[in-house]
């Protein structure tokens, strides 16, 4: 994020993408933070739409996510993808 690079972090599970996500904005300067947000599970269809969207739009530059993502998302403007833990 420090750096621009559009990224997708999976996780396996709900729990560690918010985790992950909060430590991030910690890490980040104020004016970055909500440029990271967690995509999984529980989400309304209406609410993953947008966050896709914001992330494929620029708006997001990374995205933690769970698996949920994975399914069907065309990735080809991503940068960096990381898997934390075993997938």
């Amino acid at each position: 994020v420090h750096h621009r690079v559009r990224t997708i972090v999976f996780v396996r599970v709900r729990t560690v993408a918010e985790l992950v996500v909060a430590r991030v904005r910690e890490l980040l300067p104020p004016d970055r933070r909500l440029l990271v947000a967690p995509y999984r599970a529980g989400y309304t269809a209406q609410q993953r739409r947008s966050i896709e969207s914001d992330l494929f739009g620029g708006k997001l530059l990374a995205v933690v996510a769970t698996s949920a993502l994975e399914l069907g998302v065309d990735v080809g403007c991503i940068d960096v993808t990381l898997h934390v833990g075993i997938p």
